[in-house]
């Protein structure tokens, strides 16, 4: 035997096992057109997908229908529908009702599955008494024995000549996760071919692999990455490696027992543009908390272009124990119920980028933020 083999064999016997496993399946097919009724099944199955959740919230065993008519309080639920300022109620029906929201606070926004308390006096609209927001969800709990470590981090890294991945990959870390966008076309000013730039990208992270045995990385794809399609839900990138995992945007999968939710569609700026609300509360955390709560990757209804058939299948049933976005957003992170919830933050410029460090001792973590170019900027133990 080697000597370069049996370094190898002392080397790999020493490193962590530390598994990565997929959670929701990779898309098989794209389909780029839009049909009507993709969007009316979407939103009847989000409606459905949080009626149980908001049942053990309120203690009930039913709802009654939008149209239900009485002077006495009761229960419904549906879709926020916001039109020129006026709300309205979506049932699972395809039926809507008009909401007076005059006598209660609320933060809504349109697509916004919730269950309400109210009086519908003459059939005509929903006097509100209350907005809840927050269902009963399933949480996954983790029993992990193994300490390893996290470095996340999110596009773009062509600047300066790959810059900004060279900064990521300075430190040895069991975990790294990369959001995209990985190729710009911006980024088409430095190189000629996408598809080669990319490989370039993908050469540099073989290389740091070469010399921390036990690391694995993680890679999610953006619709700025213009190597790939740029429809949303996309599909992972085919990608030849053991330790290298591409997978789809958004995603969900298991590092070790911990659930990862992760998408680099920047729903928190989608989200906040379509608020209405009249309570005095910070706007990080208001958003942050409906990405948690409304179940779905994709809770707005906007005018994107969004393949709705396929976001079907990515309604989650389970609240992750970390959800990672790459938004405009100054980055950020903050617990919201029982996930960490983290915002890599998209910035073009590497003195404004931020990384994101996870430590993870058993069940324990702590969660920390740090500066491309000043060291590490804020730290908090969550």
């Amino acid at each position: 035997m080697s000597l370069n083999t049996l370094i190898y064999s002392k080397l790999k016997k020493n490193s962590k096992n530390i598994s990565i496993e997929k959670y929701i399946s990779d898309i098989q097919d794209k389909v780029f057109y839009i049909q009507e009724n993709d969007k009316s099944t979407y939103y009847k199955n989000r409606i459905k997908s949080l009626e149980e959740g908001y049942k053990e919230l309120l203690e009930i065993k039913e709802f009654k229908p939008i149209n239900y008519v009485s002077n006495q309080l009761f229960y419904t639920i549906g879709m926020i529908i916001i039109e020129n300022k006026i709300v309205y109620l979506l049932d699972d029906n395809n039926q809507t009702i008009k909401l007076n929201t005059s006598y209660t606070k609320y933060s809504l926004f349109s697509g916004q599955v919730v269950a309400l308390k109210g009086k519908n006096l003459e059939g005509l609209e929903i006097i509100v008494d209350e907005f809840y927001t927050k269902p009963v969800l399933d949480t996954n709990f983790s029993e992990n024995k193994i300490d390893f470590d996290i470095k996340i981090a999110s596009g773009p890294y062509y600047n300066n000549n790959l810059e900004p991945l060279m900064k990521v990959l300075e430190e040895k870390k069991d975990i790294i996760i990369l959001l995209g966008p990985f190729i710009t076309a911006k980024d088409m000013e430095e190189i000629s071919d996408p598809t080669e730039g990319f490989k370039r990208i993908l050469d540099m992270l073989q290389k740091y692999q070469r010399s921390n045995i036990s690391s694995k990385i993680i890679l999610i794809l953006s619709t700025e990455d213009i190597f790939t399609d740029l429809l949303y839900p996309q599909n992972s990138y085919d990608i030849n490696s053991d330790r290298i995992y591409s997978f789809s945007n958004p995603s969900q999968f298991f590092i070790s027992d911990f659930l990862f939710s992760v998408t680099t569609k920047d729903l928190l700026l989608n989200l906040y543009s379509k608020e209405q609300q009249n309570i005095n509360s910070e706007p990080k955390e208001r958003v942050a908390n409906n990405l948690v709560f409304q179940n779905s990757f994709y809770p707005t209804i906007t005018d994107d272009v969004v393949d709705y058939n396929l976001l079907s299948s990515y309604l989650t049933d389970t609240a992750p124990n970390f959800y990672i976005i790459s938004s405009k957003f100054k980055p950020f992170f903050k617990k919201i119920g029982p996930t960490y919830f983290l915002n890599t933050g998209f910035q073009s410029k590497t003195e404004y980028k931020q990384m994101i460090n996870i430590e993870i001792k058993g069940t324990n973590i702590k969660v920390e933020m740090e500066a491309f170019s000043e060291g590490t900027e804020l730290s908090s133990k969550l």
